[in-house]
């Protein structure tokens, strides 16, 4: 009888032994259906390879080419490619089946040449294309605005604000206005001053005043003293103007004949007292500052502009502005100044605003956002059917020319030969320059409509005028490879076929980018899908 323990063995061991066959079994399915699976995923990649091998390996190296082609007539040394779509290859001579060329000579595995300005050239399978998606488009002209963001702090207008200062030593006897955040008038009476210097100048005025009634009385006096006495009697009166006496003071001290020592101080614009810096009792010195005041209804909001921003920034272009305090109000300003210096910390400038505060919204010292959009390139805003040039990005060439003569044309301002009208100034047209004329508001000058009226685009409320722009040249910004030196794009010369060319590109607006060099309209280059193209150039740098 057979031991149970040892039968009980052999029997673990026999499944043991059916399981790891059963595994290999699958495995060796499983490794074949991944083989067969890489086999088809680059099946163009092997293809390659394999070709690029074969033509290494046709004439070995070491060999002299041409005695081995002398020795072996059979053996072929060169091979025939079309220029123009240097993927045809043919080893004999003959004419491109594509464009009709002559097909050019060249050694078997020599480097491909390519065209100037062309980094790599690369062909894909129709499958790969469709796998990846790849989308074509032709280059187009757009009306392309850069769009300048940036912030800035909410100041007083200088032009509109004043400090009223003590123009003699003298004691604050009382004061009308007596808190900061006060509204005042113009003519407004701010606060009285007692000084002994007031009633000593006031005096000599008046006697000046008396000499001149009386030598204008005395038939008998001499020109020359009435001369004197008047210009007496106008100093005077001078002195006390610049000390802070009205002319209506003046003229009352004058009828009624009486000096007063003290001085009413009145305020010389309407505004908001910003700065009280005295008291009643108060001896104020000769020069002290009593008050500050300022027209709120005008500010200033200085802006900081990033170096890179600054040449999309011109004076008189508007400006959207925002402030924390009214999320969704929007304000509009107009550029008055742009710094002539940068700061060094923060590589910005200076941009000066002036905005409307009539409602009295912004305050002094708040933060805000502002908003700048400037065409790129050249543009005009069409008045009475005379191009007037309002702003520029790029280097323009201005001409003079005739409105009733448009061929009379000249480089100095004058009159026309043929009518005699003064010659009227405007952009000189660019070469080959592409042009979009309709109607638009200031604040959105890129959106061009074929009506006039109210701006529809945003809560602006502005009328829109007439506006002509020059189109740019534009790629999207998905078909753009930043190698990190080069911006770089890639043309399609024939279906399958794709040039990388390194292309010279301006500032991105939105998701375009406006190209200075490199494209030209009507070119076919890929928007979609080309870091695949990209992949396939680096993995196969020989295509």
């Amino acid at each position: 009888m057979p031991n149970s323990s040892s039968t009980s063995s052999s029997g673990f061991f026999r499944r043991i032994i059916f399981f790891l066959k059963m595994l290999e079994i699958r495995l060796r399915f499983v490794f074949i259906l991944l083989i067969t699976a890489l086999l088809v995923g680059y099946w163009d990649h092997v293809q390659n390879y394999v070709e690029r091998w074969q033509r290494a390996h046709a004439p070995h190296e070491g060999h002299d080419h041409a005695t081995e082609a002398a020795a072996s007539p059979g053996l072929q040394l060169f091979e025939y490619f079309c220029p123009m779509h240097q993927f045809v290859v043919r080893t004999d001579p003959g004419k491109c089946p594509i464009c009709g060329m002559n097909l050019s000579q060249r050694l078997k595995g020599a480097a491909t040449k390519l065209p100037e300005g062309v980094l790599a050239r690369v062909q894909v399978s129709p499958d790969r294309i469709a796998q990846a998606g790849v989308q074509v488009e032709e280059v187009e002209t757009r009306a392309l605005t850069q769009v300048v963001r940036s912030y800035g702090v909410i100041e007083p207008d200088e032009t509109r604000t004043s400090k009223i200062t003590a123009r003699f030593p003298g004691r604050i006897e009382q004061q009308w206005v007596n808190t900061t955040g006060q509204v005042v008038k113009k003519g407004d009476s701010l606060a009285r001053i007692y000084s002994p210097k007031f009633l000593a100048a006031t005096q000599e005025y008046l006697q000046a005043v008396a000499m001149n009634k009386q030598s204008a009385k005395d038939a008998q006096a001499n020109p020359d003293e009435k001369r004197r006495s008047e210009e007496i009697m106008r100093f005077a009166r001078q002195r006390l103007s610049l000390a802070g006496f009205t002319s209506d003071q003046l003229d009352e001290m004058e009828r009624t004949g009486k000096a007063d020592e003290r001085l009413i101080l009145k305020s010389p614009l309407s505004g908001t007292v910003l700065e009280r810096n005295s008291l009643p009792g108060e001896v104020a010195e000769e020069g002290t500052a009593l008050y500050t005041i300022a027209d709120l209804s005008v500010l200033w909001v200085q802006v900081l502009i990033l170096e890179s921003d600054i040449a999309s920034v011109h004076k008189d272009m508007p400006v959207e502005i925002t402030s924390v305090a009214y999320p969704g109000h929007l304000l509009h300003g107009t550029v008055d100044f742009i710094a002539p210096t940068v700061i060094p910390d923060a590589r910005a400038i200076k941009v000066r605003v002036v905005v409307q505060n009539s409602a009295g919204e912004l305050r002094p010292g708040m933060f805000i956002n502002a908003t700048m959009r400037a065409p790129l390139g050249r543009f005009e805003l069409i008045q009475n059917s005379d191009a007037k040039t309002t702003g520029t990005q790029t280097a323009v060439k201005m001409i003079y020319t005739c409105p009733m003569d448009p061929e009379i044309i000249s480089d100095k301002p004058g009159d026309c030969p043929k009518c005699g009208m003064a010659l009227v100034q405007k952009v000189a047209p660019a070469k080959n320059a592409i042009w979009a004329e309709g109607w638009a508001c200031s604040m959105h000058p890129d959106e061009l409509s074929d009506t006039s009226g109210t701006c529809t685009i945003c809560d602006c409320g502005m009328q829109k005028q007439r506006y002509r722009l020059e189109k740019q040249i534009s790629v999207p910004e998905s078909a753009v490879i930043d190698t990190g030196q080069k911006q770089v794009v890639y043309v399609e010369t024939s279906p399958g076929v794709y040039d990388a060319r390194a292309i010279t590109l301006g500032t991105r607006t939105g998701s375009w980018y406006p190209v200075r060099d490199g494209l030209k309209p009507g070119e076919r280059i890929v928007t979609r899908g080309s870091f695949l193209i990209d992949a396939e150039a680096r993995l196969n740098p020989g295509q």
